[in-house]
């Protein structure tokens, strides 16, 4: 697989959040809304589980694990600012209010410089 380039960080997080959404896709989750930003923050993804339950993603890529792994970029500042935009989406989204919440968050790394990413899925990795 050849590296894609990025004309932008914007181009960058977008890629990833593609590649995030088809990995959850694929596992059966629908997709219902992308980048939702509001004065508390943004939510990467927002997908449907099967038996009414809203996931809130976030999604984090890291092209290396020379400081640390890629989930621990989700920090407990951006685990707060998470939960908070995503209360408010749920007030701008009334008919999801009796479905349950869950938080994911998808790590992806590179593997090599020929292979593709790996793809870390981690279900309620945060409440």
């Amino acid at each position: 697989m050849i590296k894609p380039l990025f004309s932008s960080t914007k181009s960058r997080g977008d890629y990833f959040e593609k590649l995030a959404r088809s990995h959850l896709e694929n596992a059966g989750l629908k997709h219902f809304f992308a980048n939702y930003y509001c004065r508390y923050g943004e939510l990467d993804l927002v997908m449907l589980c099967p038996g009414k339950t809203v996931v809130f993603v976030e999604v984090k890529y890291r092209e290396s694990t020379e400081f640390g792994h890629v989930l621990e970029m989700v920090t407990t500042a951006k685990k707060k600012k998470v939960r908070l935009a995503a209360s408010h989406f749920l007030l701008k989204h009334p008919k999801l209010a009796n479905f349950n919440c869950r938080f994911d968050v998808v790590g992806i790394h590179p593997n090599n410089d020929q292979g593709p990413e790996k793809i870390l899925w981690v279900e309620n990795a945060f409440s």
